[in-house]
């Protein structure tokens, strides 16, 4: 979320001529983990998910981003460190001096990504495309993925497996035909991600993180000074674990998994809830941490606040004996049109924004390793330019 909210205030910059006189955070929406939260209207209810086919297949290429030309710097000692093979880790806050070309690495990269795409004719939710990322190997229904390989949404959860992780993740998106119309009805939502499974080493909580990552630059932003100017803005909202680089070659915001995932559960195994949720709780992911201790928060706003804390990051551990559940919600982000809805009268177009590159639909990151406990993209027809079969 505080990705997207940064997209609407940079678009909001750059469509204005007095942008610092008209860039303003009505407070009382960012809580103090860096969530944007929205009052939704009306009453959820029951959502009953779809009995098709999980996934359709198959393998893996092995995209790594190469290392940012822009340099940055840690925004603090015991922050965790991104591998040197992906990207470096910035201050919080800090940003390069200008917007740089993209170097011949990064436009390597991007092309080969985009040449990865299959023709948007062949994507079964078109107009979009949703598969494991050539970032790291992904087997789905132990079938190892390759990048033709699509995920089925709106369906049952999908089984994968990495090299670090082994679940299952259950996936919803508006405005498909597939949309399950319970689920999203008298909400304001357009998309959900539960992941749920077992991590396959041990893994401290500060090393574990959640966001965006770009193959590439942000071709469309504002200037550097209004750009800082919208961080300054939230930076009394955000955690001092989130991270950022908008004006890197490979830009990222990236914050501790613990405490971006508005559901969250830890079980003992064969003792955990159904990923896809159930009538009774409106297929929503309940909150529990009852295996990590009294100190820890049963409340997901307050667990989100007691884990913005490094001190608190860095005492909890992800075990391989336990089952883990996050589920992550937004209501701003319209992946079948790729606008960013704030009313049916302000809205602006990402793609816009992000260039012929994908969004990451959910990932995880090891800060130490540099690999992925799992990561899923989506790709939008408007995103793949000319690309036979994009009309």
């Amino acid at each position: 979320m505080v990705l997207l909210y940064s997209f609407y205030l940079i678009a909001k910059a750059r469509s204005t001529t007095s942008s610092l006189v008209r860039l303003t955070i009505r407070s009382q929406e960012i809580n103090a983990v860096g969530g944007v939260e929205i009052v939704e209207k009306g009453t959820a209810k029951d959502a009953v998910p779809n009995s098709s086919r999980a996934a359709v297949s198959n393998p893996s290429t092995n995209r790594n981003p190469s290392s940012s030309s822009s340099s940055s710097s840690s925004s603090s000692s015991s922050s965790p460190s991104p591998s040197s093979s992906s990207f470096p880790v910035s201050s919080s806050f800090s940003s390069s001096s200008s917007s740089p070309p993209s170097s011949p690495s990064s436009q390597n990269v991007l092309a080969g990504i985009l040449a990865s795409v299959p023709p948007p004719s062949t994507w079964i939710h078109h107009p979009l495309l949703i598969r494991c990322a050539p970032s790291s190997p992904h087997s789905i229904d132990s079938v190892p993925c390759t990048p033709s390989s699509q995920l089925r949404v709106n369906s049952v959860p999908i089984p994968f497996s990495t090299a670090l992780f082994e679940g299952k993740a259950c996936i919803r998106i508006a405005n498909l035909e597939s949309s399950p119309k319970d689920y999203f009805h008298r909400r304001n939502r357009k998309m959900q991600v539960a992941i749920q499974g077992r991590f396959k080493k041990r893994t401290r909580f500060d090393k574990v993180f959640s966001g965006q990552e770009f193959y590439g630059p942000i071709p469309s932003l504002p200037p550097k000074s209004v750009v800082d100017t919208v961080f300054a803005l939230l930076s009394s909202k955000l955690p001092p674990t989130f991270l950022q680089d908008v004006f890197s070659d490979q830009p990222y915001f990236l914050s501790p998994l613990v405490n971006t995932c508005q559901g969250f559960a830890v079980e003992k195994v064969g003792m955990e809830q159904d990923v896809a949720g159930s009538e009774e709780n409106k297929w929503a992911v309940q909150e529990n941490t009852n295996l990590m201790g009294d100190e820890v928060p049963s409340d997901g706003d307050k667990r989100r606040k007691f884990f913005a804390k490094q001190e608190n990051l860095e005492r909890f551990y992800f075990e391989p004996d336990q089952v883990y559940t996050f589920d992550y919600y937004q209501h701003y982000m319209d992946m079948n049109s790729m606008k960013f809805v704030v009313t049916s009268f302000l809205q602006f177009d990402v793609s816009r924004i992000i260039g012929k590159q994908p969004m990451q639909l959910s990932m995880a990151k090891d800060m130490d390793g540099g690999g992925y406990f799992w990561n899923f993209e989506m790709w939008h027809k408007s995103l793949v330019g000319n690309k036979e079969g994009s009309t």
